[in-house]
């Protein structure tokens, strides 16, 4: 058995170095994530941070490092086909238009795809994953309504019980309460905490709320195209770092 796997490290990075059109956009990334983490990243703008969720994905491809995903090299061929539905990835939120024509369960109902494929018949299972998937963001009594109808917020939880209904192992959250306001910041990162306490998933979310990923994360990453820190947010070092990063790579603002 690969060794990675024997520790339940799910993800792991070695020495990862890439260019985003012919910038520098990561360099010397060392990253290991155990299964039933939850990991928050967080950082200035342009620091890399979405970079760092495609390559693991297998979307984009490092410069040079190795990246082993659920113990396989995945740097010359990608993402093994049977690992695919095992990652499961929210990019930024993007309010959908009112005509948007679906509805909310045939929303969800996306995501058992990557299980079932486009043409297999939805059986009482599926219908039974995407049911427990809005359960287990607060909107099943949704499930019938155009999601076009529904506020930013709700839009995002349908989207992230979208990526549930994969039932994947790995959540990638890209900027999950990005364009919210306070109260449903507040809401939705409680419904997301209390998922990963309740599935044990695990869980990589950029969030440039930093409050946000105090309260929830097991550890937090500070990303500047480089790893500038990587720790628990108790730790006495943590403002200290935050302050540096936000406030060199943004002068005239007060750090967050």
């Amino acid at each position: 058995m690969n060794e990675t796997i024997q520790n339940n490290t799910l993800i792991e990075l070695n020495k990862i170095s890439a260019t985003y059109h012919d910038v520098l956009a990561l360099y010397n990334i060392n990253l290991s994530v155990k299964k039933g983490e939850y990991v928050g990243i967080s950082g200035p703008n342009a620091s890399g941070k979405t970079t760092l969720l495609k390559i693991i994905l297998g979307i984009k491809k490092p410069d040079t490092g190795q990246i082993n995903i659920f113990g396989k090299n995945i740097n010359k061929n990608g993402m093994p086909k049977k690992f695919r539905h095992k990652i499961a990835y929210v990019p930024q939120n993007k309010s959908i238009g009112k005509n948007f024509p679906a509805l909310v369960r045939d929303v969800v109902m996306m995501g058992r795809y990557s299980q079932i494929g486009i043409f297999r018949p939805i059986t009482k299972r599926d219908k039974k994953v995407v049911e427990e998937s809005l359960r287990k963001m607060g909107m099943l009594e949704f499930a019938k309504r155009p999601i076009g109808h529904l506020s930013g917020g709700q839009q995002q939880k349908v989207l992230i019980a979208r990526a549930l209904a994969q039932e994947p192992e790995i959540l990638l959250l890209d900027e999950p309460t990005s364009a919210l306001d306070f109260k449903v910041v507040k809401e939705l990162g409680k419904i997301i905490k209390n998922l990963h306490e309740e599935t044990n998933l695990t869980i990589l979310e950029i969030n440039h709320n930093l409050e946000i990923l105090r309260e929830v994360c097991d550890k937090i990453i500070i990303l500047n195209k480089t790893i500038i820190w990587e720790g628990s947010a108790d730790s006495p070092e943590f403002y200290e770092v935050i302050e540096k990063v936000f406030y060199l790579s943004h002068p005239r603002k007060p750090p967050p």
